[in-house]
């Protein structure tokens, strides 16, 4: 009854008069009279009661307008006197466990003690009403930001002694992290802060100190999170994670939210990036010291330190400079994954690849590998592409599945889009704006992901769990090769007058070495090669690859021989004499070529095919080349086409007798 008559008795006899800020207080020594009475009869509910009424009236207080300083410097009061006031006890000593870990592992832990869940309970409310309560000035953001991570600190270094509030500190350290976000997006803070962007300020003005401060507090959290990290024990993981988690997680969100180049600089800015780095790797430095043969610590620092060197990269440089520093980061890391088998960089190895994909294909991009100067392309592109390589001869000691299978594929697709850039280059494209849609273009765009599978495919023996990765790599890569090369084979076929739904454009380049040989020979050989290279290929999916090699190698002759005879423009109307009789001798080369094979291998599918081929030129000759024939050229010509077909009929009768005559020998 005195509790709550003391708390109602300032809304009893109140007046007009304007809220004192001194109530915050009162209510304060309300909720400690109470927490003291608990600890004196151990009457717990007498101290849930105090907290009820010191939080709630003195958010009425905040609300009726007694300031925001006052309501936050109450709010840390009521959590310190709830972590003393209940044990009497000047610094915690508060037995294990506490809340959190009791929570994520109930069946190992038991019940935290009442003093530790009141504790908890207290920082928590303390924690969210400071980071959500209304900064109107600068000042008191400042309050509520340093109350914050005072709080933090307190718990990690004032109650060091206090198993059961080994997790409070994180509670205040998230709402430091928030608090620092909503200011830079809506606050008084951040605002002042963008109020003098370089663009704004006058010159010969300094910069504010904002950002720096803030850094600095930061940084204060991850030095108490590390002195506890080193005498943690047992949960010396945890705290080595939130040593290391602050720094990274605030300088990434201030770069993103307050934009810190545009008030100090792109170089000052990555200064402060840098001094992060600095202090991860003292932190690994100390950490692989005291850990010996248990890395993870190491590990987690380094890939911090390595993630922030890459943000500075990104802030003071640009363009192809770039590009291969985070080549030459991701060589970096995967040395020293080799060198202390630290498992935990190899992520870092993935990402990498990820962000120097984005790099190649978006941002730079290929425009800027058609446009800019021949040397950085290749510095660039080949610099990736050794780097990469390198890295992934430095893992295959490892048990680094994933990583080395990223790292295959960034090699694989990363070359293929480098001889890319470099047939676009030599053909004279300058942009993708200049691309037309053309044969060749399709082909150009089809290439990567004709290697990307057969990469994927020759890696599939390898098994493993990254087995249906590869598979679904190779199978999204078939299926937009296959899609480009049929457009190329069909509908943007130069033989076709207008095109259908693609531009035809004049063949280009000297006889056979033009793009008549980059669309349709290169990936046919690809095809015509990938059954070799590929280990225990399904017969379906190798025959599939040798027939659609074979099919656009004989587009590619075809088209050829037409140019040869008929020029630049292949889809001129009629087909000469002589254009006939070179198909047809075309198909008498292959058809005997194959014949040879037949007999040299012994193999009656060759022979069977080789036989078909030459019936198709036979009948070529007497229904077509014939046509064009009259008196004794047309009859000397069957005459001779009647003794071809006589030797053939002898020739396959003997190549089926050795083929029969191998397999009796051979049961």
């Amino acid at each position: 009854m005195g509790l709550i008559g003391a708390s109602a008795a300032p809304f009893l006899v109140g007046s007009d008069t304007e809220t004192p800020p001194w109530l915050y207080g009162y209510y304060a020594l309300i909720a400690a009279t109470g927490l003291a009475v608990d600890a004196v009869r151990r009457w717990g509910w007498i101290s849930v009661l105090a907290l009820i009424l010191g939080y709630g009236f003195g958010y009425l207080m905040m609300l009726a307008g007694a300031g925001a300083p006052g309501w936050v410097s109450m709010l840390a009061v009521l959590a310190l006197a709830t972590t003393i006031l209940p044990t009497f006890d000047i610094v915690p000593q508060h037995e294990g466990p506490a809340v959190l870990p009791w929570m994520i592992g109930r069946a190992k832990h038991p019940w935290p003690g009442f003093p530790v869940r009141l504790a908890a309970g207290a920082v928590l409310a303390s924690a969210f009403f400071i980071t959500t309560s209304d900064a109107q000035t600068t000042a008191e953001a400042w309050i509520a930001l340093g109350v914050l991570a005072g709080l933090a600190i307190a718990y990690l270094v004032w109650a060091d002694r206090a198993p059961g509030l080994d997790d409070l500190a994180l509670l205040p350290a998230i709402g430091f992290g928030l608090r620092i976000m909503t200011e830079g997006m809506t606050g008084p803070l951040g605002q002042a802060f963008h109020q003098q962007a370089l663009a704004l300020r006058p010159p010969e003005t300094s910069a504010p100190w904002t950002v720096t401060i803030l850094v600095a507090l930061t940084a204060l959290i991850s030095l108490a999170a590390f002195q506890k990290a080193v005498t943690a024990g047992r949960l010396g993981i945890a705290f080595g994670l939130g040593a290391i988690l602050p720094l990274p997680l605030v300088l990434f969100g201030l770069d993103q939210v307050w934009r810190p180049s545009l008030v100090l600089g792109d170089y000052v800015w990555a200064l402060h990036v840098m001094a992060g780095a600095a202090l991860m790797v003292a932190f690994a430095l100390r950490f692989a010291a005291r850990d010996g043969a248990d890395h993870r610590r190491p590990a987690y620092a380094t890939i911090a330190a390595l993630v922030l060197i890459a943000l500075a990269l990104f802030l003071v440089t640009s363009g192809e400079a770039l590009t291969l520093a985070l080549a030459v980061l991701v060589l970096a890391t995967a040395g020293l994954d080799r060198r202390f088998d630290l498992r935990e960089l190899s992520v870092l190895v993935q990402v990498g690849v990820a962000v120097l994909g984005w790099r190649i294909t978006i941002d730079p991009g290929a425009d800027w590998a058609l446009t800019a100067a021949l040397l950085p392309v290749l510095a660039v592109y080949g610099g990736v592409i050794l780097a990469l390589a390198g890295a992934l001869v430095l893992l295959l000691p490892l048990d680094r599945v994933t990583a080395r299978g990223v790292l295959e594929s960034g090699v694989a697709g990363f070359t293929a889009l480098f001889a890319n850039v470099l047939i676009a280059r030599a053909l004279g494209y300058s942009s993708l704006a200049d691309w037309s849609g053309e044969a060749l273009e399709l082909t150009l765009n089809a290439m990567p992901w004709l290697i990307l599978m057969v990469v994927q495919l020759y890696r599939m023996p390898l098994g493993g769990p990254l087995r249906p990765l590869r598979g679904g790599l190779a199978a999204l890569g078939g299926v937009i090769a296959a899609a480009g090369l049929l457009g190329a084979a069909v509908p943007a076929n130069p033989l076709l007058a207008d095109g259908w739904l693609f531009k035809v454009q004049p063949v280009r380049g000297p006889l056979v070495f033009d793009t008549l040989m980059v669309t349709y020979l290169m990936p046919a050989l690809v095809l015509l090669a990938a059954p070799r290279l590929v280990l225990n290929l399904p017969r379906l999916l190798r025959l599939g690859f040798l027939g659609a090699g074979c099919v656009l190698a004989a587009l590619y002759v075809g088209l050829e021989i037409r140019r040869f005879w008929r020029g630049d423009i292949l889809s001129v109307e009629g087909v000469t004499q002589p254009e006939l009789y070179s198909y047809t001798i075309a198909l008498m080369v292959t058809g005997a070529l194959l014949l040879y094979q037949a007999i040299a291998r012994r193999s009656s599918v060759l022979r069977r095919i080789a036989m078909a081929i030459i019936a198709l030129t036979i009948a070529k000759v007497f229904l077509i080349d014939a046509s064009g024939l009259t008196g004794l050229s047309r009859v000397f010509s069957f005459l001779g086409l009647g003794l071809l077909l006589a030797g053939l009929a002898w020739l396959n009768r003997w190549a089926g007798a050795q083929s029969g005559e191998s397999g009796q020998k051979a049961g």
